[in-house]
């Protein structure tokens, strides 16, 4: 892609991406993340001996947000995770953020997402835990840095809407013929 800006379709709704370029290279990705809503009532959950509770947020699709105070790279996030996603208030799964507070403007979180299990980043995660953490005053925003285990995001809670912006690369290249697409 060599224009600045573009459009992407998700099953979340169309995204709106500015590309953000170093000498002629896309080095990063600025995303218009649509409206984000989180609920203010916690619901509380027991596993494995320990008590937590999370907050459902829509950002397009489901999140439960985990505050916790511990370090998430300590926790078990993939039972916490599992014993999430089988309640049966998400009958089509949902996605777990489990998120501490490092500093006003700073989180550090680990997703777990429907489908797939653990992953390194999550952009719709990153963007749940950043609001809920907004809304329920436990950092100041606007502007939120969230520390994921592939690496920082920052997600922007503006008047004009929520942007989640980070770093981009290069993965691979390749041609597909157009007769091939089907």
């Amino acid at each position: 892609v060599t224009a600045e800006t573009l459009t992407v379709e998700t099953d979340a709704g169309i995204k709106a991406v500015s590309l953000l370029f170093d000498a002629g290279q896309a080095v990063g990705a600025r995303v218009e993340m649509g409206d984000v809503r989180v609920s203010s009532t916690p619901v509380a959950l027991e596993v494995e001996g320990h008590s937590y509770q999370y907050f459902q947020v829509d950002a397009g699709n489901p999140h439960a947000v985990v505050f916790v105070e511990d370090d998430p790279r300590q926790l078990a996030v993939a039972a916490i995770g599992a014993a999430i996603q089988a309640l049966p208030c998400f009958p089509d799964g949902v996605n777990v953020e489990v998120v501490q507070v490092r500093s006003d403007a700073t989180i550090m979180q680990r997703t777990f997402e429907r489908g797939s299990g653990e992953t390194l980043a999550c952009g719709s995660g990153a963007t749940a835990g950043a609001c809920a953490a907004i809304e329920l005053q436990k950092v100041r925003g606007p502007e939120v840095v969230i520390e994921l285990l592939g690496g920082c995001l920052v997600v922007d809670v503006t008047d004009s809407g929520v942007f989640m912006e980070g770093p981009a690369r290069t993965v691979y290249r390749g041609q597909i013929a157009a007769d091939a697409i089907s």
